[in-house]
């Protein structure tokens, strides 16, 4: 299983060499394979995933060729104390933000 941690610098987590979880333990990049997909209401119906013993609510979708969009967006939910997941695939990158309840004083949206 592949992670690295988000809130480093931006040439450190543009190597896919790290192989454990982040100092903080609360961003994840993983490959979607890794991860257990389910649907969930909240005013409508949502996509989720399992994973680490979280729950995440889906946030954006980048190409693989954004690649720095989505890690600049996983920083900014991370900088507000959130819990983010990566998953990755053939098709790009996907945003998941933790389901448990935000931070007081943040203003974060999937």
């Amino acid at each position: 299983m592949t992670m690295i941690a988000l809130n480093a610098p931006a040439a450190q987590r543009r190597s896919w060499a790290a192989t454990s979880p982040a100092p903080n333990g609360s961003t994840f990049l993983t490959h979607e394979s890794l991860v257990q997909p389910f649907k969930y209401w909240d005013d409508g119906l949502h996509d989720g995933i399992f994973y680490q013993r979280d729950l995440y609510g889906k946030g954006n979708c980048y190409s693989l060729a954004e690649r720095d969009q989505a890690f600049d967006g996983a920083a900014q939910h991370t900088a507000l104390g959130l819990h983010v997941c990566i998953t990755v695939s053939d098709q790009g990158y996907t945003l998941w933000v933790s389901l448990r309840v935000a931070p007081q004083g943040s203003s974060a949206t999937l």
